[in-house]
């Protein structure tokens, strides 16, 4: 057991450890530190002093294992946060609260093959993308797509009329497009739409799922937009260098996290102080509420 995996396991049964001044503190709860874990602490005193008095973010990397790649001829597991969207789209089908999208405005000369062209490569880049969800007697699992065809829906001035499309008709364009919903089985869950309001101005709106997609996504959703146009509308192959992992790798990283001792730990009591009755709030009904 690595220095990193031991500090987990304690972790996990209540005991914290401290560095000061070179020293190494324990507190833990009444019978937790057996004659086995006082030997594994003397012996590894060095050790979980020089870890403990690391920089937080290199002590929270230090103590977690590497994300590897997992195979994909078996069933992709979730996220924690994967399950918990899906879950709620069970509970409610057709829900639009997780439906997200990116919009940027193009002003000047569009290549629009190059740009259909980047937006295809990043969903072929990022799996989770090309992403739908099943389920086995109520188990969710990730399905990923070989490959996503990826076409612009056209949208606006697309007669070459000299008017151009004011913000109100963009709104109006896009507003159905954002409430309408995803089908989490059949996908795609990647929608991309191209308005088009004169010859020299476009905006690229793109629907998306928030099981395959969130904020940092965006971030890096446009660093490669950008890159991958330029190349492609130059000419020139994608400068991208392939992804190590995927998201699906995460997913199961997160799965094996959850199994270790402290993190059962930390459930047992969310559910310890969860659990039992809950606290009815008896709130007055029969006075006039402000909005």
């Amino acid at each position: 057991m690595k220095t990193s995996e031991f500090l987990a396991h304690l972790r996990g049964l209540g005991i914290r450890l401290a560095a000061e001044g070179g020293e190494l503190k324990v507190k833990a709860p009444k019978g937790a530190l057996t004659a086995e874990i006082r030997r594994e602490l003397g012996a590894r005193k060095e050790e979980l002093v020089a870890l403990l008095a690391a920089p937080p973010a290199a002590r929270a990397s230090a103590s977690l294992p590497p994300i590897e790649v997992v195979p994909r001829d078996g069933r992709l597991s979730l996220s924690y946060t994967q399950e918990r969207i899906w879950f709620m789209d069970q509970l409610e089908p057709g829900i639009t609260a997780y439906n997200m999208w990116v919009v940027c405005r193009l002003r000047g000369a569009l290549d629009g093959a190059a740009l259909e062209r980047a937006v295809g490569e990043i969903a072929r880049r990022h799996e989770v993308l090309r992403t739908t969800f099943s389920h086995d007697e109520g188990v969710p699992y990730q399905r990923v797509a070989e490959r996503l065809d990826v076409r612009f829906e056209m949208l606006g001035n697309l007669d070459g009329r000299a008017e151009r499309l004011s913000d109100q008709e963009v709104r109006q364009l896009l507003t159905p497009r954002v409430d309408r919903p995803f089908d989490l089985e059949r996908g795609p869950l990647l929608r991309p739409a191209l308005v088009r309001i004169a010859a020299d101005e476009h905006v690229l709106f793109i629907a998306v799922h928030h099981t395959v997609f969130d904020g940092v996504s965006q971030g890096v959703f446009f660093r490669e937009l950008m890159a991958l146009y330029e190349a492609f509308a130059g000419g020139q192959p994608s400068p991208l260098a392939e992804l190590p992992v995927q998201y699906a790798d995460y997913a199961a990283w997160q799965r094996r996290l959850g199994a270790d001792a402290g993190f059962r730990g930390q459930l047992d009591y969310w559910k310890g102080v969860l659990g039992g009755e809950l606290p009815v709030l008896d709130l007055p009904t029969d006075r006039p509420r402000p909005a």
